[in-house]
């Protein structure tokens, strides 16, 4: 499993670098047909303004959201466990 990581918010380059880094690790792990990366988009899963701690960090409200995503993602490959 691979991540996006969220933007660095810092100034408009620190975000522009971070979706740069972001894109190319997409299209790293889409061109690896023999593997079985799955691709997680942190990216895109906050709202800027109100779920970041600081620029480069979530708040407990934006950790939830990037849980979530993971646990949808584990979700379509890991079996469902019963008591």
């Amino acid at each position: 499993m691979l991540a996006k990581i969220v933007k660095d918010i810092t100034d408009s380059a620190s975000e522009a670098k971070t979706s740069n880094f972001n894109n190319q690790l997409e299209a790293m792990a889409l061109s690896r047909t023999d593997d079985r990366l799955i691709l997680v988009d942190h990216e895109d899963a906050l709202d800027y303004t109100t779920d970041m701690d600081d620029s480069q960090h979530p708040n407990n409200a934006g950790s939830q959201k990037m849980a979530n995503v993971w646990r949808a993602k584990l979700s379509e490959f890991l079996p469902v466990c019963t008591p």
